[in-house]
C-alpha cells in the first residue's frame, strides 16, 4: 500500500502539473480528486494543500515581477477569519459529509470556470473573495476553478493573472495547511492508511519532485495537445472522480 502510494503521488504530482501548464486549469481539482480515491478526505486535503502551495509558490517565484499587490494585500485581509470559520466547521462534518461535499465540489468544478465572463470586479472586491476562498478551502479544498472568473474579470494581462492568482493561491494553502495541522494533528500525522509522520515526510518530498518534473517537463509531453481538448479531457476527469467520490459517500 505504502509503495503505491508513493507512486501515485510522484505521478498524480506530475501529470496534474503538467495538466495546470498547459489548460490554466483544472489540475488542482484533478489532483485532489485522485487523493480522494485513495485517502481519509482529511488527510486528503492536507497533502493537496501542501503540493498546491508548493505548485503556486513556484509560479510566483517565475513571475514576481508581476503581481498586483494591491489585489493581494486585500485578499488577504479576511483570508484567515474565513479559513478559521471553515476549520472549525470540518469539526463538525463527519468523513462521509465531508466526501459527499468535496464530490459535488469536484462536479461542480468541472462547469463553473467559464461562468460570469462579463462579472465585473474591482481591487476592493478582493476582501470578500479572500474570506469566500478561505472559508471554502477548507471545505471544498479545490478552489481554481471558482477564482478564476473573478481574476479574468479583472483586466490583468496575462502575466498578471497567472502571478496575482497565485500569490494569492499561494497565501490560501498556506493558511488551509497551517490550520490543518494545529485542529486535526492526529488525522495528518497518523493516517490509517498511511502508517507513520515518517512516511508523510516522504510523500510530500515525493510530490514536489513529481510537480517540478511536470513545470519543466510536462508541457513539452503535451504539447501537441490543443488547449480546449485538454480541458474537456480533464473536466470529464474531474466529473467521473466527483461521481465516483459522491457514490462511495453513499450509505
Amino acid at each position: 500500500m505504502i509503495l503505491n502510494s508513493f507512486g501515485l503521488i510522484f505521478l498524480s504530482g506530475f501529470t496534474t502539473s503538467a495538466i495546470s501548464a498547459i489548460t490554466g486549469l483544472g489540475g488542482g481539482a484533478l489532483l485532489l480528486g485522485i487523493l480522494l480515491s485513495v485517502f481519509d478526505p482529511l488527510y486528503a486535503l492536507f497533502l493537496h494543500g501542501v503540493f498546491q502551495l508548493f505548485s503556486n509558490f513556484s509560479r510566483v517565484i517565475v513571475f514576481w515581477k508581476y503581481i498586483k499587490i494591491s489585489f493581494v494585500s486585500k485578499f488577504l485581509i479576511l483570508l484567515i477569519p474565513g479559513s478559521l470559520i471553515g476549520v472549525m466547521a470540518l469539526e463538525y462534518i463527519n468523513s462521509l459529509g465531508l466526501q459527499f461535499i468535496l464530490g459535488t465540489a469536484l462536479i461542480l468544478s468541472a462547469f463553473f470556470t467559464n461562468t460570469f465572463k462579463q462579472l465585473k470586479i474591482s481591487s476592493t472586491s478582493f476582501l470578500h473573495l479572500g474570506f469566500f476562498t478561505g472559508f471554502l478551502s477548507m471545505l471544498v479544498g479545490a478552489t481554481g476553478p471558482f477564482l478564476a472568473p473573478f481574476f479574468l474579470a479583472s483586466n490583468l494581462e496575462k502575466e498578471e493573472f497567472v502571478a496575482t492568482k497565485s500569490a494569492c493561491q499561494m497565501l490560501n494553502q498556506l493558511a488551509k495547511v497551517m490550520l490543518f495541522l494545529v485542529f486535526f494533528p492526529e488525522s495528518i500525522l497518523r493516517d490509517d492508511q498511511i502508517s507513520s509522520a515518517e512516511t508523510t515526510g516522504m510523500l510530500i518530498p515525493l510530490g514536489f519532485v513529481g510537480i517540478l518534473g511536470g513545470t519543466v517537463l510536462g508541457k513539452k509531453v503535451l504539447s501537441k495537445i490543443p488547449k480546449e481538448i485538454a480541458r474537456i479531457l480533464v473536466r470529464s476527469l474531474v466529473l467521473i472522480l466527483g461521481i465516483k467520490i459522491i457514490y462511495s459517500s453513499l450509505p
